[in-house]
């Protein structure tokens, strides 16, 4: 019986660990050498354990909240901010996240590929004998324009009048000088009563900013545009050129050149 207890206490004491991993559903963990995803307890050769815990990611609906110039894109994408200069956004979840459990989220990102200091800018202006970049502009500034021709082939002069500053200034082609929007539309109502049938098409037009060093940019759509009036012998074909400030989404300051065009352009 001696002998026996001897033994018992002077055998060797082996001790079995055990631990606990916890990994979120989707991942997994290097075990005793091997990468295991599956939820169960693993052992190895000493007899050590280790348990391995699956949390289920949380099924969430979650309500975002759009700011700025951020929109929602089919397909589950929110676009942070168009393709356009001066723009702002962000997209929130208003579900918190319990920092104190495993999260997981799986997002694309696509951050663009224009680079805006160097691959926008097309042209140059002259301030005070150095060069200023002139970039691609606010694209919005397109339709602003496009609005005002199309009041203008409408005899709709209130639209006209609602897309031009009080203190519109014009400088026609013929050296005269228009100031403020109400002698403007008031030329144009006696222009469309003796022309009815003046017509004012688009071809083309392009926004651009004008990056001056010393005072705020400004935003600038030049357009070309068929313009035709009066019948007979009296009909009237020109090709302007239509360039127009435009600030907050209206028409500022504005530049007419013109020339006539030939017989052969208008076969």
């Amino acid at each position: 019986m001696k002998k026996l207890l001897f033994l018992l206490f002077f055998l060797p004491s082996i001790f079995i660990g055990q631990t606990t991993v916890t990994i979120c559903d989707g991942d997994s963990s290097l075990i005793y050498g091997n990468w295991q995803n599956s939820a169960g307890t693993y052992t190895n050769s000493n007899g050590n354990t280790t348990i391995l815990v699956v949390n289920p990611l949380p099924v969430i609906t979650p309500n975002f909240i759009l700011n700025g110039d951020a929109t929602i894109q089919p397909g589950n994408v929110f676009q942070l901010t168009p393709a356009l200069g001066n723009q702002s956004g962000s997209v929130w979840n208003n579900i918190q996240i319990n920092l104190n459990n495993p999260f997981h989220f799986n997002i694309d990102l696509f951050l663009g590929c224009n680079n805006a200091e160097q691959s926008n800018v097309f042209g140059y202006e002259s301030e005070d004998g150095n060069k200023v970049n002139i970039t691609t502009g606010d694209q919005a500034s397109l339709e602003v324009v496009v609005n005002y021709f199309e009041g203008y082939n409408n005899k709709d002069l209130e639209t006209v009048e609602s897309l031009e500053h009080e203190d519109f200034l014009g400088f026609a082609h013929t050296g005269q000088v228009i100031e403020g929007s109400k002698q403007h539309i008031e030329m144009s109502k006696q222009f469309l009563d003796e022309f009815p049938n003046a017509k004012w098409e688009i071809l083309w037009s392009i926004s651009s900013d004008i990056n001056f060093r010393d005072k705020t940019s400004e935003n600038w759509v030049t357009t070309c545009l068929n313009t035709s009036y009066g019948k007979g012998d009296n009909a009237n074909n020109f090709q302007r050129i239509f360039d127009a400030q435009i600030i907050n989404g209206k028409i500022k300051k504005a530049y007419l050149y013109q020339r006539n065009m030939s017989e052969r352009e208008l076969k």
